[in-house]
């Protein structure tokens, strides 16, 4: 079962626009991002247009990721897996992990 068939709304949001992708560039990622979205029922897709690549543990980043949290308000978050540390792919689901971690030890 979906999980919009529970009744639950379905939003994305991109940290980037793909633009250092190795198969196709920002332009191409953006059309991807609409499809991938229409097949999901997304209500919303948002772009924190942070720069491919470059995403930093810093004020300016988390300051754009908790808004957009503040924002949709979900009840559940995914990100990328973040298993695989030199693949450039999970760099944002790690930055979000290694913080999380990091806000839990001190």
């Amino acid at each position: 079962m979906c999980i919009r068939d529970r009744g639950y709304t379905v939003g994305l949001c991109d940290l980037s626009r793909g633009e250092l992708g190795t198969r196709g560039n920002a332009e191409r990622r953006e059309i991807e991002a609409k499809t991938s979205a229409n097949l999901m029922g997304a209500k919303f897709r948002e772009n924190l247009n942070m720069r491919d690549g470059f995403f930093q543990i810093d004020t300016d980043h988390l300051i754009k990721v908790i808004e957009i949290i503040r924002w949709c308000q979900p009840c559940l978050l995914y990100t990328s897996d973040a298993a695989d540390e030199r693949s450039s792919v999970d760099l944002g689901g790690h930055r979000i992990n290694k913080k999380k971690k990091q806000k839990t030890h001190s």
